[in-house]
């Protein structure tokens, strides 16, 4: 897929042929060159929402309207996700023969939804992950989610989505009540509810029982705490190996890491690994990655590398990772501001074999999102698996294929 039209023909085909949803025919995407244009002419001047200039876009009947001023600089899958959860309001438009009048939650999860579809059966994500995501999300941040009933109408939904951790608060709920709701009642019992906008009628229960189950769910969901443990920082060696597959949408490579030395680097003890073509700098104390050299010079360097990792690994521990990398090769610095957090003990199958392993969430700080997911193992004496989430909708898998630690 190269072009919008492209992409958009993609979407609709996955709306009709894997999932069986109505084709909106005609359809319209129109674009704005900027806000102004997007205000003005898309919303119109009498009808301008309070929030337009954090508007990205929106659906109406058969059109998509979109603000290209917000989406030039974004990346391609980020536009694929874009006319995935618009044309899922189309589509919405289209079962209910006219403005939907069914609570926000279950609009705006439906539209989820359908996104998170689409970009599994375009092989951009899946969708067992896509939904995992949402879920630890809010197993993460339960004391702060609302009630289900309490997002039904769009100024509750805006006021909620505009709380720190709205989007939580909000699509990842909506998202997962919406998957429970498919998941028990099938996709024709939301459809039809989309038609009529009878939630007891059409599944047999109130929104309130509906949202008590949904708790219950993400309740058995959480990570059982089999004992209380402690895992200490392990003693790497020269000759110590670790080797990789990495896999993302559509691609996958063969990495090897491997300690070959130690050395100083600003007065720091580190142990250096060699990975293809760079070398990585981990201080002995903590473990953490201080530098990337490459050929001699230096590539990049982490001002704070000793809050990626708290040793000893205990139960519940969290702690904050606010670090910058400086990318000395392009001239550019990349800031991380990440809640980590100690999930607990969870076996783990990757090709080298199964594990037992410390499993270590990341978070990010303000917007609460989860963001990666670490597996260590005190026996391999490093991760064993690495699962890295982007707002492209992809996600960057690390998998441990054999080791040597003797």
């Amino acid at each position: 897929m190269k072009t919008l039209e492209q992409a958009m023909a993609a979407v609709i085909t996955v709306g009709r042929e894997s999932l069986g949803l109505p084709v909106v025919d005609p359809l319209y995407v129109r674009l704005y060159k900027n806000t102004a244009s997007f205000a003005f002419y898309g919303h119109g001047w009498k009808t301008l929402p309070f929030d337009v200039a954090n508007e990205v876009a929106f659906a109406q009947n058969n059109d998509i309207h979109i603000n290209l001023e917000k989406v030039r600089k974004g990346s391609w899958g980020m536009l694929l996700k874009l006319l995935a959860h618009e044309y899922a309001h189309n589509i919405h438009y289209a079962i209910a023969g006219q403005e939907p009048r069914t609570a926000s939650w279950i609009t705006e999860g439906f539209a989820d939804w359908v996104t998170a579809r689409v970009l599994h059966s375009l092989k951009w994500q899946d969708y067992a992950i896509t939904l995992h995501q949402a879920r630890q999300e809010l197993i993460r941040h339960w004391e702060m989610l609302p009630e289900i009933f309490s997002l039904s109408y769009r100024g509750d939904w805006a006021s909620f989505l505009s709380k720190p951790k709205g989007l939580i608060r909000t699509h990842s709920l909506g998202f997962v009540a919406v998957d429970r709701l498919i998941q028990q009642k099938g996709l024709s019992a939301v459809i039809q509810y989309l038609r009529k906008g009878d939630f007891e009628a059409n599944f047999g229960l109130s929104v309130k029982e509906f949202a008590v189950d949904v708790k219950k769910s993400l309740l058995e969901a959480k990570l059982p705490t089999k004992f209380v443990f402690t895992v200490g920082k392990p003693d790497w060696k020269i000759g110590y190996r670790w080797v990789y597959v990495e896999k993302r949408p559509a691609s996958s490579a063969r990495s090897v890491k491997e300690v070959i030395k130690e050395t100083t680097y600003h007065g720091v003890s580190v142990f250096v690994v060699r990975m293809e073509e760079e070398e990585k700098l981990y201080a002995k104390q903590h473990l953490g990655l201080m530098a990337t050299m490459k050929d001699g010079i230096l590539m990049s360097e982490v001002d704070r590398p000793g809050q990626f990792l708290s040793w000893p690994l205990q139960e519940g521990k969290e702690w904050r990772n606010l670090s910058t990398e400086r990318n000395v090769a392009q001239g550019s610095s990349r800031k991380f501001d990440r809640l980590m957090f100690v999930a607990g003990i969870e076996e783990v199958r990757v090709p080298a074999r199964g594990f037992e392993s410390v499993k270590i969430e990341a978070y990010g700080y303000i917007s609460g999102r989860l963001l990666a997911e670490y597996w260590y193992s005190p026996e391999a004496k490093w991760f064993i698996k690495a699962r890295t989430y982007n707002e492209e909708g992809t996600v960057i898998e690390e998998e441990l294929l054999s080791f040597k630690v003797e």
